[in-house]
């Protein structure tokens, strides 16, 4: 009795697995199917979007090739393994939409199948997977398609880009490329900016007088203005600078104050006073 009973299972197996794979094909007979040349002939008055669908096209396409490859190995390692397979895919009676949205599928996952009966052990045969897996391709195939077609109608006809805009486009790419790849040329005058301005050397005018003397302050009937002073480093002797009180009325008579070692003094005048200079009265009273 017991041989019987093994020797029926893998038939009523057989029979439970072609009763899914015909309840899936009812389920996506009622699917709309569209062709290649009707998508292209619906859409080609708007080449984006005809562009957008051919590339998800082939991108699914990719990613059902490598499904397939993946579940191939799976089958192979169950048969070698002598365990049973995964459940089977979940017929299309208990969803209402044809396809799950994209952005939620499993790529890593393979699709699972039925379960077959839970007394048996033994794998289905290798005709029935290939016949599951053919009829899954071609119902995610259309499937696919069907999502695309929603995909475009929900976008508005695509309006020809303005020459105004193409111009604005360009100017900005221009002006992209030239901040990212910057001239050595106008590195090198950023660099020549950047320097700190030189101090504007003053003009020396020729010596027009040189007196000796060992008052300090030399009294010469001008008014001065201190303009810094030095110390020698050979000498240690101390140079004291002086310009003309009337330098903001433009007089550029300035003198150099030098001590010298015996304790004289060496006063150095260069230029020529203005007539107002000398106007000024000096009263000593002691």
């Amino acid at each position: 009795m017991s041989e019987l009973t093994c020797a029926t299972i893998p038939y009523t197996n057989n029979v439970s697995f072609s009763k899914d794979i015909h309840a899936l094909q009812d389920a996506s007979a009622s699917a709309p199917l569209y062709e290649l040349h009707q998508v292209i002939q619906q859409y080609q008055a708007q080449p984006e979007l005809l562009k957008l669908i051919l590339t998800s096209k082939v991108e699914e396409d990719k990613r059902r090739a490598e499904e397939a490859k993946l579940r191939a190995k799976e089958l192979d390692y169950y048969m070698k393994h002598d365990s049973p397979a995964p459940a089977l895919l979940p017929t299309m009676h208990q969803s209402k939409m044809p396809i799950p949205p994209r952005n939620k599928t499993d790529r890593s996952a393979p699709y699972p199948l039925s379960s077959p009966s839970s007394t048996t052990t033994h794998p289905p045969s290798e005709n029935h997977d290939s016949s599951f897996d053919d009829h899954d391709h071609q119902q995610r195939r259309h499937s696919a398609a069907t999502a695309m077609l929603a995909m475009g109608s929900s976008f508005s006809p695509l309006s020809p880009p303005s020459p105004l805009s193409d111009q604005a486009t360009n100017t900005s790419d221009e002006d992209v490329d030239q901040s990212a790849y910057p001239s050595p040329l106008t590195d090198h005058y950023d660099d020549q900016e950047e320097e700190p301005p030189r101090r504007r050397r003053r003009e020396m005018y020729a010596i027009t007088k040189i007196v000796e003397t060992r008052d300090f302050p030399y009294l010469d009937q001008y008014f001065w203005r201190n303009n810094g002073n030095t110390t020698q480093k050979k000498t240690g002797c101390r140079s004291i600078y002086y310009k003309c009180s009337n330098s903001n009325k433009g007089c550029k008579v300035n003198k150099t104050v030098t001590a010298k070692q015996n304790g004289e003094y060496l006063i150095k005048y260069r230029g020529t006073h203005l007539s107002e200079c000398g106007m000024v009265e000096r009263i000593c009273d002691l």
